[in-house]
This record gives C-alpha cells, sequence and structure tokens, in this order.
C-alpha cells in the first residue's frame, strides 16, 4: 500500500515536555523527522514533541502527504461529527460503566481540561489538514481520513479482564520485585496493557517486530494510533458509539472477555473479531505498588484516597503536566524508576504537591543516578513513609510540579 501515508498521533499539550507523539507508515521518505526519532522496521518511525513543536511539525507533514493518494490518520483525541464537541458524548461515558470502570477511564469533554484536549486536537489536525471531516465509520472514499481512538481503551480491548485491583496508576505504580536495574515501573494503564498483550497485537498489525521492544509511554500511544491507522487502511476495524455523536475506532481483533461488552456500547461500522493469544507471561503478583505519598498532617486537598486518585488518573489522560517522583532507595533517585529524568539538564527542581516541598535533583557519579536535597529518605518520611530503609517493596511515589 505504497501510495498510503498512514499516521498514528497522540495528543498532549504541555510546553514543559515532549507530552505529544507522531508516527508515521511512510514508505515513500518523503517526512522531515527530528533527530531524536525512533525508528522501526517496515518504514515506520516515531518521535515525541512539546505542543507548538507538533504543530510545526505536522505543517511539514501536510507538504508531505501531496506525494500520496490517501491518508489515514488517527488521533488520540476527542472529535465531533459536525463540530467540535462541547458537551459530553456517549461514548466516553459508555466506556466508563459496567465492566469497564475503574479498567479505563475516557474524559468528559464538557470540562475545563476536556475542552483544553479538545481545542488541542483541533489544533493539531488543522495544521495536518486545514479542511477536514472527521471519519465516523462511512465508506472509505475520501482521500483523507480522519479518525478517533482512546489508546487506553483500545489497549485494554486488546487483553483479558484483569482485577482493577491489579492496575497500576500514576499514583501508584507498579514496582518489579528488585531494586537494581530491572524492568521500570509501570505508571500508566495504557503502559500496562501494552506489555500484557497490547505491543504482541499491535507488532502482529503493523508486521514489525521491532515495535514490540517500545517501552515509552508517548510513543507506545502513537504506536497504538499508528496500528488503528493501518486497521482503518486494510479494513480490519470496529467503530463504537454513536456516529452522531461521536466514536471511538479500534483494531477489529478484540479479546473475547470484552466482546459482549462491545456489543453494549454499540458496533456502528467495521466487524468484531475474536482475538486469543499474546499475553505477556510476567508474574505480575511478584511486583508491588507504590505506597501513595500522604503529608504527616494532610488537608482536604492532599488526602488521597480511591476517588482522588480516579481525579488524578482523569487529569493524565487530558496530558496534563502532572509528574510523580518514585522512591525506592536510601541512597537517590535512578532514571530507571523515573524515566521522565533521562535527558533533563540539572540542576532538577521540583515542588511536592502534597506538602509544597522544594526538592532540587543533581546527577550523581553512577550512570542514570540522581542526589537529592533532602534526602530520598526524608523525602519519604515527610510524605507518610518512614522506614530505615526505601525498595521496591517499600517506595513512595509523590506527585511533583517541574519548577522552570
Amino acid at each position: 500500500m505504497t501510495s498510503t501515508l498512514l499516521l498514528g498521533i497522540d495528543i498532549g499539550w504541555s510546553e514543559k515536555k515532549r507530552s505529544s507523539a507522531v508516527a508515521a507508515i511512510d514508505p515513500l521518505n518523503v517526512i522531515s523527522w527530528p533527530d531524536r526519532a525512533v525508528t522501526y522496521d517496515r518504514a515506520i518511525s516515531c518521535s515525541c514533541f512539546r505542543f507548538s513543536e507538533v504543530i510545526k511539525f505536522l505543517a511539514s507533514v501536510q507538504t508531505a502527504t501531496a506525494n500520496y493518494e490517501q491518508i489515514v490518520a488517527v488521533f488520540d483525541g476527542p472529535l465531533g461529527p459536525y463540530q467540535r464537541p462541547r458537551e459530553n458524548r456517549y461514548v466516553d461515558g459508555a466506556f466508563r460503566r459496567g465492566e469497564f470502570n475503574r479498567r479505563m477511564q475516557p474524559v468528559d469533554v464538557s470540562t475545563d481540561d476536556g475542552q483544553v484536549y479538545v481545542s488541542a486536537t483541533y489544533d493539531a489536525i488543522t495544521a495536518l489538514v486545514p479542511d477536514f471531516t472527521p471519519w465516523m465509520g462511512d465508506p472509505l472514499d475520501q482521500r483523507v481520513v480522519i479518525a478517533e481512538t482512546n489508546p487506553t481503551v483500545g489497549l485494554a480491548l486488546m487483553n483479558r479482564k484483569y482485577p482493577p485491583e491489579q492496575l497500576p496508576s500514576r499514583s501508584r505504580p507498579l514496582v518489579p520485585p528488585s531494586s537494581g536495574r530491572s524492568p521500570k515501573p509501570i505508571r500508566a494503564k495504557s503502559d500496562f496493557y501494552w506489555k500484557t498483550g497490547g505491543a504482541f497485537r499491535c507488532s502482529q498489525a503493523l508486521g514489525s517486530e521491532s515495535v514490540r521492544t517500545e517501552t515509552d509511554h508517548e510513543r507506545v500511544a502513537g504506536l497504538y494510533c499508528l496500528t488503528v491507522a493501518a486497521s482503518i487502511a486494510y479494513g480490519r476495524f470496529c467503530v463504537c458509539g454513536d456516529a452522531t455523536d461521536g466514536v471511538y475506532v479500534f483494531p477489529a481483533e478484540i479479546h473475547p472477555d470484552w466482546c459482549q461488552d462491545i456489543e453494549g456500547v454499540g458496533v456502528v461500522a467495521g466487524q468484531l473479531l475474536r482475538a486469543e493469544g499474546g499475553e505477556d507471561p510476567t508474574d505480575f503478583s511478584l511486583w508491588t505498588r507504590a505506597t501513595t505519598a500522604s503529608s504527616r498532617t494532610p488537608t482536604r486537598e492532599a488526602t488521597v484516597n480511591p476517588e482522588r486518585e480516579d481525579e488524578v488518573e482523569v487529569e493524565l489522560a487530558c496530558k496534563g503536566d502532572v509528574d510523580y517522583l518514585l522512591l525506592k532507595d536510601n541512597g537517590g533517585v535512578w532514571e530507571a524508576h523515573n524515566d521522565w529524568l533521562v535527558g533533563m539538564e540539572e540542576p532538577v527542581v521540583a515542588v511536592s504537591r502534597i506538602t509544597g516541598e522544594r526538592l532540587q535533583l543533581t546527577r550523581a557519579e553512577r550512570d542514570g543516578q540522581w542526589r537529592c536535597q533532602p534526602s530520598t529518605k526524608s523525602i519519604a518520611a515527610d510524605h507518610g513513609v518512614d522506614v530505615p530503609h526505601l525498595s521496591a517493596k517499600k517506595c513512595v511515589s509523590i506527585p511533583i510540579d517541574l519548577v522552570d
């Protein structure tokens, strides 16, 4: 399909960090990528961007699209069939109810954050295609197809139904059973679903074994969106929701655990196929969940409970600027546990969203290690975890704001 350009775009509006991602299958090799872009086999590339950067990049891609007979671009961002969505949509609510509850958390577009998300999505699309009509499952007879998906929902549907209490959250990541150079903690539900089966499914759909090795959160989301674009181009897609209100597009292959639930939401176009196999053999019962940070004298805003944790997930689903500092070693902070530190210029200054405490990180002698002032043990104690030695089993996750 050399006459088709496939794009997957994960929308983030941050200017502090590169929270947007663009993935593409560009067989004619006409897109000019930044040096930081990652390349995979089968002419696949992916790169992360700040919001202003992704707008400029997509504008440059618009010029390159003239070389293709068809463009299929799938966005992780809310779309309306006729205009920008302003009211809550059926599809978002449907994937929060019943068996979907606590396993995924689509955002309500009517909230302030939701409207920022909508605006960012439409700004990105118009940079790529100034005049467009979102695709809601109609016959594929247009040159440019602009569609919506939701990576957390879609990746969940590639997996069996995991008990909600086994799933990670940003504030309580799953931590591997070793403090050494072990697999990094899993913070987001989408990253968990990618590891447990989504990476296998997406690599199969894209025909790229190297895609399966990706672990970066934003690039994973971009590659999932690209997988949906490929499923549309090859006619193996499933469109769910309400075509008069808004839809999510997924690959047609859905884990059998979810098929009945998907039928309950409503398949408005495409097909629903039962998928089997491809699950990761990792025994996550050996992993621990980090303690959620709390202050010694918690305020109403600082108190962390399940409802608050869900709110944090919603905020992060909207691509906010909240980061978490994971402490699991008395000797300092490690990039292996906090991958957002990779490539950061020192000193890194942050403020705890729980206590207001100012934290400063500088590089240590060992590769990937950072010194912390105050000490990690002192910070943990100030956030309700007062133990002699921090470890994989006694660790704490602290929400922070980075200070420019």
